[in-house]
């Protein structure tokens, strides 16, 4: 039987029992940097008052905690702007300001395969 810190933390092994770079632990926080990078897109958008001090902090805060208690930061990161470029897909296909979002893809998609190539 495993237990939780086993599941979250052990290193995984894939179909040839080869060890991957990365944990269930990495994954999690990587979906949680990427929502919480999505949010300060969203808040720097909004056309009155967009940041306060409060969401400054609580962003901030999600972001420094997710890349400091990561096992492997490239895997965490990489796959935080990997989600970030897919949700910028999905908002290029209502049609609104083309150019900017196919930009932040182009970006986005950049940094999540320099970050995510020649893992070890």
């Amino acid at each position: 039987m495993i237990n939780a810190l086993q599941f979250l933390f052990a290193k995984r092994k894939d179909k040839w029992n080869r060890s991957l770079p990365f944990t269930r632990w990495d994954i999690v926080l990587s979906v949680v940097l990427g929502i919480t990078l999505m949010a300060a897109i969203a808040y720097s958008a909004e056309a009155h008052g967009g940041w306060s001090l409060k969401r400054g902090v609580v962003v901030g805060g999600v972001a420094i905690f997710a890349v400091w208690v990561s096992q492997n930061r490239r895997v965490v990161l990489g796959c935080a702007f990997g989600l970030i470029s897919f949700r910028m897909v999905l908002g290029l296909l209502p049609g609104m300001h083309p150019f900017i979002i196919a930009a932040s893809i182009v970006i986005s998609a950049g940094a999540a395969y320099l970050l995510l190539q020649d893992l070890h």
